[in-house]
């Protein structure tokens, strides 16, 4: 694993004149990450499914609860599911996600 650089994004909810809701992704800043894959076993009524899912570790610790945020660089683009900012690096729990554009 090694550290590389992504584009953080935020959701960001705006109203139009007429009450209607955009989402957009608005960039927050550039950060550098680690990013892994865990292996995990579930078992459901005698069958194991094992499942794979990214995680990250990062040196940025400005996240907020209430928001939801991404990742993407030029190959990969990840959704934050869940993190905790409560240590010396912040860990990130991530779903990868396709972008159309």
């Amino acid at each position: 694993m090694k550290w590389e650089t992504y584009k953080l994004k935020q959701l960001v909810k705006t109203q139009k004149s007429v009450g209607k809701w955009i989402e957009s992704w608005e960039d927050i800043q550039d950060i550098d990450i680690m990013v892994s894959n865990n292996l995990y076993t579930n078992v459901v009524n005698d069958a194991v499914y094992r499942v794979y899912a990214p995680v990250a570790v990062a040196k940025f610790k400005g996240l907020e609860k209430e928001a939801t945020y991404m990742l993407a660089n030029d190959v990969n683009a990840y959704e934050v599911t869940s993190f905790n900012i409560s240590g010396r690096y912040s860990q990130l729990l991530l779903k990868e996600v396709v972008i159309s554009e």
